[in-house]
């Protein structure tokens, strides 16, 4: 029995994982977060980071506390064109 939840959490994990989009990732993770999925909650702040541009100027976006937008800006493995995205996402948090 144990196998087979494991397989399908499993399996979950990885059609949520091809569903990745700016406009998704970030309720997807809060959903993994929720469930104790770390698996796809690593692969979606990996997705995050890289394509930060993207999630940034998602509707899901705005809705971030300060402290999960604090906890991506902080990333060493953040993607960004500028300093400035940075900052222009983070003034709402008081950096």
């Amino acid at each position: 029995m144990y196998e087979f939840v494991l397989l399908t959490l499993y399996k979950c994990e990885v059609l949520f994982m091809s569903r990745f989009h700016p406009n998704n990732v970030l309720g997807i993770r809060s959903f993994a977060d929720t469930l104790g999925c770390y698996t796809l909650i690593t692969e979606a702040d990996r997705y995050i980071h890289q394509y930060f541009h993207d999630v940034s100027v998602a509707d899901e976006y705005l809705n971030l506390t300060c402290s999960a937008l604090l906890s991506i800006l902080q990333s060493d493995e953040l993607h960004v064109f500028s300093e400035e995205q940075v900052g222009v996402s983070g003034q709402y948090c008081h950096i």
